[in-house]
């Protein structure tokens, strides 16, 4: 019992709530009960930590609970600390429960006739370590997916992995790789394996799970199991260091899935361990690019994405929760979770949660001998690329054979206009194409002013034309020549006769501290090679969908080579988020390019009737008036 009371405090500090659960499995009231070895008084009793790890401090009344006793000659009022209702008991019989209930059962003799009661109403009942299971698999796996449908209308296919030999311990079915690795010890633990590598110089040190592929070498080994660096965002998601290398590689902050579509209209993303990561897999072996090649040579129409966001380590199930609540899903994408083979809580579990559009496959022996695929393990617990190409064709064939090819509205239009007889995906797709184009562009430009100038105001004027709506963020953080209020001021006054012009603070989300700190520092690292992904990214994520920008824009940049490769960066990530990027030509002035440092340059002599050539009359006036003296 204390393992599942420790469970419950881990999730409490995690942010479970379980009256967010309860909504999410359709429970309006739940009931306690108890057999006599927890009835006595409330001073000694063990109920109250089961409670109040099970509570917290976070329990509201939306949720009824009520404390039953089976203590006929005891009846008594049972009161909290938590402030839970009062309830009084007259005899041991339960008050009428309906399917809508919840009864958490804390005894070691179980009444079975009241076990019955329970379950002649269809109420759900379990044990406390049932139920720690249960909420651990909610908050980790199901809750994030939850969220996520209740923004966009996605498909979510749950994967319950095959049981890996270290698992089964031993079997007469084990193939001699298997038999091996186990008696290697190799428990799944990478650096053993590079250890061994190294230490023998050649592969052959660690099995046959490799014997076959290209990679197989002492270096290629060293790159597909070796795990990149990586950082927790601000967003509690794990962001991996750009790695560039022949067999892996990694950029913005993701290992990179190949062959993917250059314009795609529907996403897949792939949420997982080390497994949808790809650890001792090249990029072309994962199992996201083992989907998206069978994508492609299948159902190219519907330009699905594969994204990978698998990620390493212990902290991985926590991360794979916050990793899921903030994709950048949209209508009619796709989100696979891997499971965590300790905590998925099988198919019973699931179907507590199971909504529309949710798929729970159960691939629990899939790779217990005996079987045909070969050797799909490298190690005593992760596959090879063999095992990932099984794990793809499974899925692949499950979005076929769900007709998950159609989006859900094609599916509602089929269903309604010819009761689901006809395929309509390839016209719908045809026809959705030819109105996007009546899309309202919404634009938006990130600027820092130092000070407002005559290239800035073009800059926007040119933006502003090409749009119904642009929004202007200026950059708040206060380290440059001037202040914030005051950059904020001109950019104001300096685009106030523009009526589809709106000026924001960029707050510390767009170029700050906190999301691109080197952007602050760009005079000493010139030649540096940076990587302003985390930043793109919020915005195409979490800031664009606010304002419904579809359109952003920035000058190109001749001279600066930090903002230079912002520049990129956003070329390269914004697309695939639905944002187009657009480099403007930067404006000039008797052949040299209007920037706010020359500007402070000719502020530093005085020279105002330059200054007054490359800035508006309100830039000038702030600016005489400030430092004419």
């Amino acid at each position: 019992m204390r393992k599942e009371i420790n469970t419950m405090l881990m999730l409490g500090n995690l942010g479970f709530k379980p009256k967010e659960m309860f909504r999410d499995m359709g429970i309006k009231n739940m009931y306690v009960y108890c057999n006599q070895e927890y009835d006595v008084p409330i001073s000694e009793t063990k109920i109250m930590p089961i409670l109040s790890s099970f509570f917290h401090d976070d329990f509201t009344p939306n949720v009824n609970v009520t404390y039953i006793s089976n203590s006929i000659d005891r009846p008594q009022v049972f009161i909290d600390r938590h402030a839970f209702n009062v309830i009084k008991f007259l005899d041991s019989g339960i008050t009428p429960l309906c399917e809508d209930d919840f009864v958490l059962v804390l005894s070691n003799d179980t009444n079975l006739s009241i076990i019955k009661r329970i379950q002649d109403v269809g109420c759900r009942y379990m044990g406390f370590a049932e139920f720690s299971t249960l909420a651990l698999s909610y908050l980790l796996h199901y809750r994030a997916v939850i969220e996520l449908q209740r923004k966009a209308n996605i498909t979510a296919i749950f994967i319950n992995r095959s049981v890996p030999p270290k698992h089964l311990k031993e079997s007469p079915n084990f193939s001699e790789n298997e038999k091996f690795i186990l008696n290697k010890g190799f428990s799944g633990l990478i650096h053993r394996f590079l250890k061994a590598v190294n230490k023998a110089k050649t592969p052959s040190a660690i099995g046959t799970g490799f014997e076959g592929y290209n990679y197989n070498t002492v270096e290629g080994l060293n790159q597909i199991l070796t795990i990149p660096q990586s950082t927790n965002t601000a967003f509690g998601t794990v962001q991996y260091e750009n790695v560039s290398s022949e067999f892996v590689n990694y950029e913005d902050g993701r290992r990179v899935t190949t062959n993917q579509p250059k314009h795609g209209k529907r996403n897949i993303f792939t949420v997982g361990p080390c497994d949808i990561a790809g650890i001792g897999q090249p990029d072309s072996g994962t199992f996201s690019s083992n989907l998206q090649k069978l994508l492609n040579e299948n159902a190219e129409n519907c330009g699905f994405v594969v994204h990978n966001y698998g990620m390493f380590r212990l902290n991985r199930h926590i991360l794979s929760h916050t990793t899921t609540l903030n994709l950048p899903v949209q209508d009619d994408d796709i989100v696979i979770i891997w499971l965590d083979r300790r905590m998925a809580g099988g198919s019973g579990v699931f179907e507590k949660f199971c909504t529309e559009n949710w798929k729970y496959l159960d691939y629990k022996t899939l790779f217990v001998r005996p079987h045909d695929y070969g050797e799909v393990y490298f190690d005593n617990f992760h596959t090879n690329e063999r095992g990932t190409a099984v794990y793809a064709q499974k899925i692949f064939d499950v979005i076929k054979d769900n007709d998950y090819f159609q989006t859900q509205i094609e599916t509602k239009i089929n269903s309604f206009i010819f009761g689901g007889g006809v395929n309509i995906g390839a016209e719908f797709a045809e026809w959705s194409s030819s109105i996007i184009k009546h899309r309202l562009p919404i634009g938006a430009i990130v600027m820092n002013c130092n000070p407002f100038t005559l290239g800035h105001r073009y800059l926007i004027e040119y933006a502003a034309s090409r749009v119904t709506h642009l929004y202007i963020f200026a950059v708040e953080e206060d380290k440059s020549v001037f202040t914030f209020k005051d950059r904020f001021e001109l950019m104001k006054k300096g685009t106030a006769d523009l009526p589809n012009v709106t000026v924001l603070p960029s707050g510390n989300f767009i170029i700050s501290s906190l999301t691109f700190v080197d952007y602050f520092n760009k005079a000493e690292i010139q030649e540096k090679t940076i990587d302003p992904t985390q930043d793109v990214e919020i915005f195409a994520k979490h800031i664009a969908p606010i304002l419904g920008i579809n359109i952003r824009f920035a000058g190109e940049e001749p001279l600066d080579l930090v903002t230079r490769q912002y520049n990129e960066t956003m070329q390269r990530i914004l697309p695939k988020h639905g944002v187009q990027f657009v480099e403007i030509p930067r404006k000039d002035f008797n052949g040299e390019v209007i920037s706010a440092s020359r500007v402070r340059k000719l502020l530093d002599e005085k020279l105002f009737g330059e200054i007054g050539k490359i800035v508006p009359k309100t830039t000038l006036e702030f600016l005489v008036a400030n430092f004419g003296n």
